[in-house]
């Protein structure tokens, strides 16, 4: 079984309530959420999602995990799913 594909999907999703709010009149009326879907040669497929409160206080916490994806997904290509503890090296080009 080879990892044959990473799909990377992003949404804004509104907050209940209609906004969060904390300190010094500073709110957000929505958070970004990414999905990372990870699809096998077999026709398996894995799903995970990340959605911080973090753009309250730091944008690039959710930004960083789309960049982190684009750059890790073509490492992931054909390599084993099930290897849950293999670390796979990243170098830049």
């Amino acid at each position: 079984m080879k990892i044959s594909r990473v799909s990377l999907f992003r949404k804004s999703l509104s907050y209940v309530g209609g906004r969060y709010t904390w300190g010094r009149g500073n709110y957000l009326e929505s958070g970004k959420s990414t999905v990372v879907m990870i699809e096998t040669d077999n026709g398996l497929q894995g799903v995970g999602e990340f959605c911080p409160c973090g753009e309250n206080y730091m944008d690039a916490h959710s930004e960083g995990t789309e960049s982190s994806a684009k750059l890790l997904a073509p490492k992931l290509l054909g390599q084993d799913p099930r290897q849950l503890t293999r670390s796979i090296a990243y170098t830049r080009a």
